[in-house]
């Protein structure tokens, strides 16, 4: 079925089509055809598709890794509907990769996503304006933000939130988040650096269990005890 929809869509298939065909090669285990349907519906406009053929080119998943046609790609897809996107476009413009660094770009991106509850745009928001990354250092400010992005939901942003409380000597606040990390996401690190952590009270009960969940979850570093990093 993928094959003849793949030979029956001419150039005057629309983009949505395109796109659905490159789902659908995907989701059979065929990226570098997924690639190739998604590049044709992003080149007539399709949003989705050009997201889609990103993350294959920045992860190298059926098509050679490329930072730049994946910031590219990116680009073409971010929109204030599209915010994951955007997301990319700045993680990638603020370290320099697939394009010239360009700090205020990706500081106005993440502030867009984060006015929107984007939970990663405001962790990665919070980060840069905590160490001054294109915008005065405002450690204080970026620890709220990172703390906004752990309670919206962000994959290891609690972790993150506990790792700039444990900076500023805040070990009881730096507890409570790396212990939010470790029971609402099941985050290893976060598990692990609540064990090490000396904010809370933990017994060595208590201790030895938060190690073995952190080993279990695939922290390496999970039966050294050691200071969060």
């Amino acid at each position: 079925m993928l094959a003849l929809s793949a030979a029956l869509c001419a150039s005057a298939c629309t983009g949505e089509f395109q796109h659905d065909v490159g789902v659908e090669a995907w989701r059979q285990g065929h990226p570098e055809v997924a690639a190739k349907h998604y590049a044709k519906a992003c080149d007539k406009g399709y949003g989705d598709s050009c997201y889609n053929l990103a993350l294959l080119e920045f992860e190298g998943d059926g098509v050679p890794q490329d930072d730049a046609a994946a910031y590219e790609h990116f680009e073409r897809a971010c929109a204030p509907t599209d915010l994951d996107a955007c997301y990319y476009v700045a993680m990638l413009a603020g370290e320099g990769r697939g394009t010239a660094r360009d700090d205020a770009h990706a500081n106005v991106l993440l502030n867009m996503g984060c006015e929107r509850a984007h939970a990663l745009s405001c962790e990665l928001y919070g980060v840069r304006i905590h160490d001054g990354l294109g915008v005065q250092a405002d450690p204080a400010r970026g620890r709220e933000m990172v703390d906004r992005a752990c309670e919206l939901g962000g994959e290891q942003s609690c972790n993150q939130a506990g790792i700039l409380h444990w900076r500023a000597d805040d070990l009881v606040r730096a507890d409570i988040f790396f212990a939010r990390g470790c029971e609402r996401d099941e985050d290893p690190t976060a598990c692990f650096n609540l064990a090490n952590g000396q904010g809370l009270p933990k017994s060595p009960e208590q201790i030895e269990a938060l190690l073995a969940k952190a080993c279990e979850l695939g922290e390496p570093d999970a039966c050294t005890a050691s200071d969060p990093e």
